[in-house]
């Protein structure tokens, strides 16, 4: 009987080890809408926001990351109502994200804004905004919960 316990809890763990590694892997180009950035990022975006690109990865914890430009006209309407607190040359993570992404150009970034946001469910919200060109602002988003 004890080796057929000890059997038979083997081979459960062998099937649990093994559904959770095919789970560790998922990453890839995920396209989201706008209404699924708003939701996910849990921010209201300008009418006329472009250029969105999204990039995720799933395993224990979830990583994605956002990119998108708005015009520099509604970036305080943007500030406010994302709840966001900038701080100027403040860079809340580093290029080890989306190094292989070639919209993720945060190393080329000269002036720079950010903000780290926590949220009571685990979500951790960091945003990059760079506002080099008078009419345009471009944000950058790492979103890990």
């Amino acid at each position: 009987m004890y080796r057929q316990s000890t059997l038979l809890l083997l081979i459960i763990t062998v099937f649990m080890v093994l559904s959770c590694d095919n789970n560790l892997h998922q990453k890839g180009k995920i396209t989201m809408n706008r209404e699924q950035v708003e939701k996910i990022a849990r921010i209201k975006l300008p009418s006329d926001v472009f250029d969105i690109q999204s990039y995720g990865e799933k395993g224990i914890d979830t990583l994605i990351l956002l990119r998108f430009s708005i015009h520099s006209k509604d970036m305080d309407l943007f500030i406010n109502q994302s709840g966001l607190t900038l701080t100027e040359n403040y860079k809340p993570f580093v290029n080890d994200f989306g190094t292989d992404l070639s919209w993720w150009e945060i190393d080329k970034m000269k002036k720079v804004s950010g903000a780290v946001q926590y949220f009571d469910d685990g979500l951790c919200r960091m945003a990059m905004i760079e506002s080099t060109d008078s009419d345009l602002s471009t944000i950058y988003m790492v979103l890990q919960q």
